[in-house]
């Protein structure tokens, strides 16, 4: 059974951070502390360089993190080829052959490479596997592997 004097704590508990809540019982009022809000700062974990395979390419991808969200930043992707190119993430250390990328199954098609435009950011649903070690161009008409980038630790990619 709650007391008149749990009621109080109970509903100071489901305050948030920085309101006040006075208590009704006979000592002083009490003031939960607030912190400053900090935004979380952008984190680069992977990169790489986009490599030919079957197609000319140029451009670069890395992961990146901000707080819990993950993304892929794809930066000066050109590839010379007519018609829609997909984006995996591939759980490849190297992704250099259409039979590689068709023959594992750890892939996920992140969404459609906006061909012309200098960065394009895909979000992600949450953190990747950490087995997912490429990027892909992807044809899905032809079922082709265009091009592949190696995720390398940010720190040791250049």
């Amino acid at each position: 059974m709650l007391t008149s004097r749990a009621v109080p704590w109970l509903l100071a508990s489901l305050l948030p951070l920085g309101c006040q809540h006075t208590s009704h019982s006979d000592t002083a009022p009490t003031t939960q502390p607030t912190s400053p809000v900090q935004t979380p700062r952008e984190v680069v974990l992977l990169r790489g360089e986009f490599v030919n395979v079957s197609r000319p390419v140029t451009g670069s991808v890395e992961l990146v993190r901000k707080g819990e969200a993950y993304r892929l930043e794809l930066r000066g992707v050109s590839v010379t080829f007519d018609g829609a190119i997909h984006v995996y993430l591939v759980g490849l250390e190297e992704a250099m052959t259409t039979r590689a990328v068709s023959s594992t199954d750890l892939k996920y098609d992140m969404g459609t490479l906006q061909q012309g435009q200098n960065q394009q950011s895909i979000d992600l649903p949450s953190e990747p596997d950490p087995r997912l070690r490429s990027v892909v161009l992807w044809s899905p008409a032809y079922g082709v592997n265009l091009a592949s980038a190696r995720l390398l630790p940010a720190t040791s990619a250049h």
